[in-house]
């Protein structure tokens, strides 16, 4: 699944998720030096396990 995300943002396309679906893009890489969202209980996680990802809840 990462490895399709990454191929379909890489050929264009806009890539959108509600509450912990930004785990999965974070994990993919996709949110690496942005901002991004999501439920507040995956603070900790988002902090943890994906430091570039600067997490705003």
């Amino acid at each position: 699944m990462k490895q399709w995300l990454r191929h379909c943002y890489e050929s264009g396309s806009s890539i959108y998720s509600a509450c912990s679906g930004s785990v999965l893009l974070a994990a993919a890489g996709l949110l690496d030096g942005h901002e991004a969202t999501s439920h507040w209980g995956y603070q900790d996680l988002f902090r943890k396990s994906f430091p570039k990802v600067r997490f705003n809840p």
